[in-house]
């Protein structure tokens, strides 16, 4: 969504931090407990209510600004290692979109931390100035992400049944594919660089003047937030999982297949050798079903929390402490999915395991693993009566 991995609009925003700053004053500790005053009768009780739930969001805050360096530089080192890993021999459609898949998470994770960067460090003309390509450049790559990772499940889910023997498409096509997606994801994050102008305001906080991005009139339009808004939904919530829904009924399909053509087959050279290439071809399908479901868990919740916000304002307005806690949780939950595809590949790839090994330990090379013929196989020949 638009606003998916950054902050809160700007009036929902002035709101929370109202709430914020009272609660940082009445808590004690950030404790989430607030108790009247001792000899102070005209505290009302919705009054702690609120300044409870708002110290709530702020410790849900808080845990969120200190975890979320942590899991954008693991993830950038791990992103590294899955690159060097899965870049290292590229045969198939499959290894392709995978290639492409990791270069734009490794590079989403930059902008991500690019972004967060004003957190921990002090007000910086230049990053209000940059705020808007780097706002863009996040989107376009998140959407390039979303696509190319539908096309390599797809193709997966097309390619893996055992009646077929190759690929859906070769890895030049495969190649032009991934650049087609990433030039429409781009065309299509493109309008959000003139959501954002840097203006001169007043800060409260330290009684000065200073350069801020904020949103611009362009932003500001009914008609161009209520059209820009249900295209970024379409494309980013509404069109692509029921797409995930589809897919992973085929790859289970072609899951089911793999295991009933292993069994009762005579055996011979061939056969094992196709039976080695379904086992191989159950794995990535494997891989492709976790790696939706992981995507559907972590980037869902928040995608839905934007998309209920853009639909029902008055939801999130009415319950500003509640969207300010689950916001900044679920933003490193957004992230933790692309600090996990390293796992996944290293759990799921019998290759990727290999060729990892194999570029970290140049001194031990590693044999490539040969087809079992049908005297290792588990299916045994028949004796000659």
């Amino acid at each position: 969504m638009p606003h998916v991995a950054l902050t809160l609009p700007p009036p929902l925003q002035r709101d929370v931090d109202v709430i914020r700053l009272l609660a940082n004053v009445n808590a004690t500790n950030s404790s989430t407990t607030l108790a009247k005053p001792a000899g102070i009768n005209y505290v009302d009780d919705n009054v702690i209510e609120q300044l409870e739930k708002a110290a709530w969001a702020l410790d849900c805050e808080n845990t969120a600004h200190v975890l979320l360096p942590i899991v954008l530089g693991t993830g950038l080192l791990l992103g590294l290692l899955s690159l060097v890993g899965a870049g290292r021999r590229v045969r198939t459609a499959g290894d392709t979109f995978l290639v492409a898949f990791l270069v734009c998470s490794e590079l989403l994770m930059i902008c991500g931390l690019v972004i967060k960067l004003q957190e921990y460090m002090e007000h910086s003309v230049a990053y209000e100035h940059l705020y808007g390509y780097i706002k863009c450049l996040h989107d376009w790559l998140w959407f390039s992400t979303l696509w190319i990772l539908i096309v390599m499940t797809l193709e997966r889910a097309m390619s893996a049944p055992p009646s077929r023997s190759r690929s859906t498409c070769s890895r030049a096509q495969a190649a032009v594919v991934s650049l087609l997606i990433c030039g429409v994801c781009l065309l299509s994050a493109l309008p959000q660089f003139w959501e954002y102008e840097v203006t001169e305001t007043f800060d409260y906080g330290s009684n000065q003047t200073i350069v801020m991005a904020q949103l611009s009139e362009l932003a500001d339009s009914p008609q161009f937030a209520i059209l820009y808004f249900w295209y970024a939904a379409v494309l980013s919530v509404l069109l692509p999982f029921p797409l995930f829904a589809l897919i992973c009924v085929l790859l289970v399909r072609s899951m089911r297949k793999h295991r009933l053509s292993r069994q009762n087959v005579p055996t011979s050279d061939v056969l094992s050798r196709r039976l080695q290439r379904s086992a191989v071809d159950e794995h990535g399908a494997r891989l492709c079903l976790v790696l939706i479901l992981l995507y559907v868990l972590c980037t869902g919740p928040a995608s839905c929390l934007v998309l209920a916000h853009g639909v029902r304002p008055h939801w999130t307005w009415s319950q500003p402490d509640l969207y300010a806690g689950l916001f900044p949780l679920l933003e490193l939950v957004f992230y933790f999915f692309y600090a996990t595809v390293f796992f996944l590949l290293l759990s799921y790839s019998d290759r990727f395991r290999r060729q990892l090994r194999r570029s970290l330990c140049c001194c031990c090379p590693v044999k490539e693993e040969e087809p079992p013929t049908a005297e290792h196989s588990m299916l045994k020949p028949r004796k000659a009566r």
